[in-house]
């Protein structure tokens, strides 16, 4: 059942007894098939409890799931002293009785931060403050998470350094080495978890796109070479809503040159900004379609690439509208998403199933 068809047939009854009867199709069976790991993130615990909706689209469609706040420091981190983990511990609860794998990120962001760290942070403490805060984290989910994003977005050209590393909090007070010493600790916490380091702008072949995957690649280049225990690269994939479609062969290639380190990918935050698409939703849907297609079937063309992560699973609660079924962002209410504003499939659902059908296993 699609977009066109399901606003007649929502009337006569639920999405899902329906969405079963038309097709038995998965997203997560579709990956599984390739033998890919597909997953979705949502805000919080507080999100799918309040829309049941989105946990049993969630559960459905997903073999992964993953909070995008919950386990960040602004949550986490009520003061420098303390932990609140009330809200984790029922996202991994929720996650765990749906038999779901858990992926977590961000445990090092310069974003998601609660508003004391900044100024509480020092030279003579934030070493202390960091392998701390990862210890009692990462090792209390030791033994029951999937992966961890253990450093996020460290690099930014437009701070000026050669290396590109971002001069944030804990680049000036840990020194340049706090993310070596992030992964160290994560490994010590939980020697099974995937370990990953993750940044954003490395699937285009515009100049920013280049020079950020020179730097990640130096970045990763260097810690293999110092014996990091770093297993993957995460790749965020907000893809910008291109009308002629994805079209970068450089991409294929960066992909190419960080597999040769012996690591695994990860594309953790797949969605797509529609509004530069047009006005007319059947061209937009088509359009954004097409651009997944494009983007999906170059990066699966790499077998290191073994889990897809969209950040929001529908377009009734995109990230982008700020998780809100009537919200907005920008420019209009953004779609671009595998199920739509009443949980159906959309034309997206259908190029992802396509590309992961596509994909050579692994």
């Amino acid at each position: 059942m699609r977009r066109r068809t399901f606003i007649a047939a929502a009337a006569a009854a639920p999405f899902f007894a329906k969405a079963a009867l038309a097709d038995s199709t998965t997203l997560k069976s579709a990956a599984a098939a390739a033998g890919i790991l597909y997953g979705a993130n949502a805000r919080d615990y507080a999100l799918i409890q309040q829309y049941p909706d989105l946990a049993d689209l969630m559960a459905q469609q997903c073999g992964l799931v993953e909070s995008g706040h919950d386990f960040q420091w602004a949550n986490l981190r009520p003061s420098p002293t303390s932990f609140n983990f009330d809200q984790t511990d029922a996202w991994m609860s929720w996650a765990q009785s749906k038999a779901l794998k858990v992926a977590s990120c961000h445990l090092i962001w310069h974003g998601g931060q609660p508003k004391w760290l900044k100024h509480y942070l020092t030279p003579q403490n934030a070493s202390q403050m960091l392998t701390n805060h990862i210890s009692t984290v990462v090792g209390r989910y030791a033994g029951k998470m999937y992966s961890w994003v253990v450093v996020n977005e460290a690099i930014h050209p437009g701070d000026g350094r050669p290396d590109g590393l971002r001069t944030d909090s804990w680049f000036q007070n840990a020194g340049q080495d706090y993310i070596d010493l992030a992964f160290h600790t994560a490994a010590q916490a939980d020697p099974n978890a995937i370990l990953l380091y993750n940044d954003d702008n490395m699937e285009t072949d515009s100049a920013s796109g280049i020079q950020k995957r020179k730097f990640v690649l130096d970045l990763l280049q260097g810690m293999k070479s110092r014996g990091v225990p770093i297993h993957g690269l995460g790749m965020q994939g907000h893809l910008a809503g291109d009308p002629g479609g994805f079209v970068a062969p450089g991409y294929a290639t960066f992909l190419h040159d960080v597999a040769s380190l012996g690591l695994k990918l990860f594309i953790t935050e797949l969605d797509l900004l529609d509004t530069r698409l047009g006005n007319d939703d059947a061209t937009r849907d088509n359009l954004s379609a097409k651009e997944y297609n494009g983007f999906l079937n170059t990066a699966l063309q790499n077998k290191s690439l073994s889990t897809v992560i969209s950040w929001s699973l529908a377009d009734k609660y995109n990230w982008r509208n700020g998780w809100d079924p009537g919200g907005s962002a920008k420019g209009g209410v953004v779609r671009g998403l595998p199920f739509g504003s009443n949980l159906e499939p959309t034309p997206v659902f259908d190029a992802m199933v396509s590309a992961f059908r596509s994909a050579p296993k692994r």
